[in-house]
């Protein structure tokens, strides 16, 4: 799997001040509801591993995202989906983040299991 960092030029146009992290992209959002957003992790297969052969879509990216008025009661967070603008997310906290982070290096050594059985079947088979 590969990991991508997407970055978009910063447009502070109409939003007077932008964290040093906000990748702009403000001129989608409503004046009423301004949000600063970072860059996009994706996390993919590889290109061409999938049945079709064509890039592979991201399985998964995350974004940290913050209201840019501080008396919005929505609280910054960092949004995980699918890369699907209408599919499920969730939104982290610190500590959900912190579980994420955990489970996914379980996740990780379970992925490196797998990799080794295949390695160990592919051995045996020639």
């Amino acid at each position: 799997m590969s990991v991508i960092i997407t970055e978009h030029a910063t447009d502070v146009g109409r939003v007077a001040s932008c964290p040093p992290w906000c990748i702009g992209g403000h001129d989608s959002d409503n004046p009423d509801d301004v949000f600063h957003r970072g860059p996009f992790l994706k996390l993919k297969a590889p290109d061409g591993t999938g049945p079709t052969k064509m890039p592979a879509l991201p399985a998964l990216c995350a974004q940290l995202v913050m209201p840019e008025v501080a008396e919005d009661d929505d609280p910054a967070c960092i949004i995980i989906d699918h890369n699907d603008v209408y599919g499920p997310y969730a939104q982290l906290d610190v500590e959900a983040a912190d579980q994420m982070i955990r489970d996914l290096k379980t996740y990780t050594a379970c992925l490196q299991q797998l990799r080794d059985q295949l390695a160990a079947t592919k051995e045996q088979r020639s």
